[in-house]
């Protein structure tokens, strides 16, 4: 894959998410809150990772935290951007 055709691909991801409601934060990656629930799409330099956040509480022996869990994930050369009556969807994450 060429650097102008994973530029191409990146700029489709993109704009799918934007329509579906994904908001994008200052690290480039996209966040969408559902029903309580936190999910992210993150941008790394050749894979996108699909994760959803965990909020641990504080307990008597440790502190509160929160991490990110991977749901699924693929690299950019397996991803598809595709329509289906007039609606973009990401095809490829395992």
């Amino acid at each position: 894959m060429t650097k102008k055709q994973k530029e191409e691909k990146l700029n489709a991801i993109k704009n799918c998410l934007r329509e579906k409601g994904w908001v994008e934060d200052r690290y480039g990656n996209f966040i969408k809150e559902t029903k309580g629930v936190k999910k992210r799409m993150k941008f790394n330099a050749t894979s996108l990772r699909h994760e959803k956040q965990i909020v641990f509480e504080a307990t008597k022996y440790t502190e509160a935290r929160k991490e990110w869990i991977r749901l699924n994930s693929a690299y950019y050369k397996d991803i598809e951007v595709v329509e289906i009556d007039g609606e973009h969807f990401i095809k490829g994450l395992k």
